[in-house]
């Protein structure tokens, strides 16, 4: 069985597929479309991240492939439907980047919070400017969580061990099983009336494409702080997260998660006086979660390999 692993992983993950029988291992990290598209065509397990674009062209040049083991939660650069039509099996590592993901969602609200980004800047400027960036305690603040699946309740245990008061917009939990992890469930309306601090823990698709755009974003609290640690595309960002984060000091968002359409103009907004902290699409990524996430698609290919040879 051969194995095509197209973006960086760990060595602890590759030796997995090295020590299991009968699996021919490629490790070519970076590797660029066109010739991912021929080397597909040999395999019959792939292994990527978030870098390699799963598209319908792959899948068309795949005539062996069976799975498709995503190291990491989403999904949104592998085309499912091609996937679906071509009877390729999708696995990811749910697990894998949660806790870091949530970590990260604190650090920066807590960046915001304390302006960090810009106190550090203008303290390397050779400023002390002690009383200029004034922050905010999150003790007694609310933080309204949109989505409590696995990282979105890893964010709600954190902020309540900060004393922060938490209310969930999630429309496929109950209220019972919200309120038994400490929050309270509300309608979306009321969380961006009520919250300080927004985070997102959501996946991208119809329903929730620019659900925080100009009209929603306006209705929240004056001074209201936005994170974005999932992915890009939830909020409408040329038009209503740019505009927030650079014009607007009411409404200010933190961006770890662009989409690629504006993720260039990460660079201006940094630049601007209402700035607020932006990073790579950095949640889920610390020394460690590339060994934690990345045994998984290693097993992944293992019982792909004993699928392909079954009768």
């Amino acid at each position: 069985m051969k194995v095509l692993v197209s973006d960086n992983f760990s060595a602890e993950g590759l030796r997995i597929f090295e020590d299991a029988d009968g699996i021919d291992v490629q490790y070519r990290p970076g590797i660029s479309p066109s010739d991912l598209l021929e080397a597909v065509a040999e395999v019959d397990a792939l292994v990527v991240r978030s870098g390699t674009q799963v598209t319908e062209d792959v899948f068309q040049a795949a005539h062996r492939l069976k799975v498709i083991g995503r190291a990491g939660i989403g999904v949104e650069n592998i085309d499912l439907a091609a996937a679906n039509r071509k009877g390729v099996v999708v696995m990811t590592t749910p697990f894998g980047s949660t806790t870091t993901t949530a970590e990260h969602t604190i650090a920066m609200l807590l960046a915001m919070a304390r302006q960090i980004p810009q106190a550090s800047r203008s303290t390397k400027n050779g400023q002390w400017e002690k009383h200029r960036f004034l922050g905010v305690e999150v003790s007694g603040k609310t933080l309204g969580v949109i989505g409590a699946g696995k990282i979105g309740r890893l964010v709600i245990e954190r902020a309540l061990a900060l004393k922060m008061q938490v209310v969930v917009y999630d429309p496929y939990l109950a209220a019972e099983m919200v309120h038994q992890i400490g929050a309270e469930l509300v309608e979306l309306e009321d969380l961006l009336n009520r919250a300080d601090f927004i985070t997102l823990h959501i996946p991208l698709n119809s329903e929730t494409q620019n659900l925080l755009d100009a009209d929603t974003l306006a209705r929240t609290r004056p001074g209201c702080r936005i994170i974005n640690c999932a992915i890009g595309g939830l909020i409408d960002e040329p038009r209503a997260a740019i505009h927030g984060v650079t014009l607007d000091p009411a409404v200010v968002v933190d961006l770890d998660r662009l989409s690629a359409a504006v993720a260039h103009l990460a660079s201006t907004i940094d630049r601007k006086p209402t700035d607020a902290p932006v990073s790579p699409a950095a949640g889920g990524t610390v020394t460690r979660v590339p060994r934690r996430d990345g045994r998984a698609p290693g097993r992944t290919g293992r019982v792909a390999g004993r699928r392909a040879t079954s009768p």
